[in-house]
């Protein structure tokens, strides 16, 4: 049942997972798909679900494995695909087509990804603070990988404090800063550790490539 908002919380079960996500709209209307970034959740976007919901049907999905989803613990390589595959499958379930995907950082990689994967169900890729340009999600060597996720492995509580921070402006709302920081900080390293490794191996030239639709570039504002 929708909240007194007009928002509903879902849930749906793939592959042992548990992925979590809101719907709000009439689902007569054009389809828009928010996804958030790396150790992010899907309340992230809550004032721009109120936003969009007046002339969209707005789909939210907790980024696999943060959030209040779930993934398996018996699965050690969480690739961007294997990750794709559980948003694709909301895509299905909710019957989306000709959506528009709109993901934050490496939120962005998912929704093209995804739209590799399901074409047909996506009509565009928007990413906010992400595809700011092509040689910012080319594939890095694996020495630049370590090298890159190294301070979060010696400190991951510290680390992902200072990076997500860093995503804020000087006049950004106190509270909200905070609320952003807490989240991120809350969620499980290993797996945090696991998936940010597979955001930094994907490629973004390989799904440019596999995509026949449009790829836009969105910003924020903080």
């Amino acid at each position: 049942m929708p909240s007194a908002d007009g928002l509903q919380n879902c849930e749906i079960q793939h592959n042992g997972a548990c992925l979590t996500y809101t719907v709000a709209g009439d689902r007569s209307s054009h389809h828009l798909c928010l996804l958030p970034g790396w150790c992010g959740a899907r309340d992230f976007w809550r004032d721009q679900i109120s936003y969009f919901a007046k002339d969209y049907f707005v789909v939210t999905i907790d980024f696999p494995g943060f959030g209040h989803s779930h993934l398996p613990r018996e699965n050690n390589v969480f690739s961007m695909e294997f990750l794709a595959d559980f948003v694709s499958i909301v895509l299905q379930r909710e019957k989306l087509l000709n959506c528009i995907m709109l993901g934050h950082s490496a939120g962005g990689a998912l929704a093209l990804t995804t739209a590799a994967l399901a074409p047909s169900r996506v009509d565009a890729v928007i990413g906010v603070d992400a595809f700011t340009h092509t040689d910012f999600h080319l594939q890095m060597e694996e020495e630049i990988v370590r090298e890159t996720v190294a301070p979060l492995t010696d400190d991951f509580d510290s680390g992902v404090r200072a990076l997500a921070s860093s995503y804020f402006l000087e006049s950004s709302a106190p509270t909200l800063k905070t609320e952003v920081v807490e989240i991120m900080a809350e969620v499980e390293p290993t797996l945090a550790l696991e998936i940010l490794r597979s955001f930094l191996r994907w490629d973004i030239l390989d799904y440019l490539d596999r995509y026949d639709g449009t790829c836009k570039r969105g910003c924020s504002t903080g």
